[in-house]
């Protein structure tokens, strides 16, 4: 399978109801946490990254910063993900998309190429990393992107108008199985996925931890990979009592 024509979509907005403007927030020096999301996926992508924001005047701020960065902005329903993720992928030719979550600082490049030789080797409507029993999107760990064919997510639209579906882009494939191809790839041997860490961003807590974490590695490393910053964590527990309590506090 070709892989002209598929990009990530880095989906994004300022209207977080637990933590707003978080992706805006200065991460590391003067870089926000998109702009950090950013710099690793650019190093490291082989294919073309688009913004997929919202019509919002609050996510102005967003598409502005996309534009300066140079990235292809596009912006669209707040409420229905869904659709903007189709109206994106239309208006910029998109056949096939990596979808990426602009809330997970840590999120591992190297998995965007294994999506994407797994596709190119055998195509699938959908290709995710399953983590022990649950599809990655549903951990809190925030390493890992998706893929998932466009058409596949036009199927979506047209199967059902539930708002949970329309808000959480891939939840239907994933969980109909029976209607779509779906592909499991194993995650890393070195991750346990009963772990309490949590690196997602969703509070402004899990953004000072994230944030200490991320300063701590680029000093030792600035290549750092998702080894280290699991070995990182994994050797810290009061870092891992800390995100535990994040997680009983919002548990997805």
């Amino acid at each position: 399978m070709q892989l002209n024509h598929t990009a990530v979509i880095i989906q994004a907005r300022s209207g977080s109801q637990r933590f707003p403007k978080k992706v805006l927030q200065p991460f590391y020096g003067r870089q926000s946490l998109f702009e950090t999301l950013y710099t690793r996926l650019k190093a490291q992508c082989p294919v073309p990254i688009v913004l997929a924001t919202t019509t919002s005047e609050n996510d102005r701020a967003l598409e502005e910063l996309g534009t300066a960065l140079g990235i292809p902005v596009f912006r669209g329903s707040e409420q229905n993900v869904l659709q903007r993720f189709i109206d994106c992928a239309r208006q910029f030719q998109i056949d096939t998309v990596v979808r990426v979550c602009s809330d997970n600082p840590f999120l591992d490049p190297q998995a965007i190429n294994q999506l994407l030789n797994a596709y190119r080797n055998e195509a699938a409507d959908y290709i995710s990393f399953r983590i022990g029993d649950k599809p990655s999107i549903l951990t809190h760990f925030g390493f890992w992107a998706e893929l998932v064919r466009v058409p596949s997510l036009e199927k979506v639209q047209e199967l059902t108008r539930e708002s949970l579906y329309l808000e959480h882009v891939t939840n239907y494939l994933y969980t109909h199985p029976e209607q779509f191809k779906i592909r499991w790839l194993p995650g890393p041997e070195f991750i346990d996925p009963n772990s309490t860490m949590r690196l997602t961003v969703d509070t402004r807590q899990d953004f000072e931890v994230a944030q200490r974490v991320y300063l701590e590695l680029m000093k030792g490393n600035p290549a750092f990979g998702l080894k280290d910053v699991v070995n990182y964590v994994e050797q810290r527990p009061e870092l891992l009592a800390g995100m535990k309590q994040e997680i009983e506090r919002n548990s997805k």
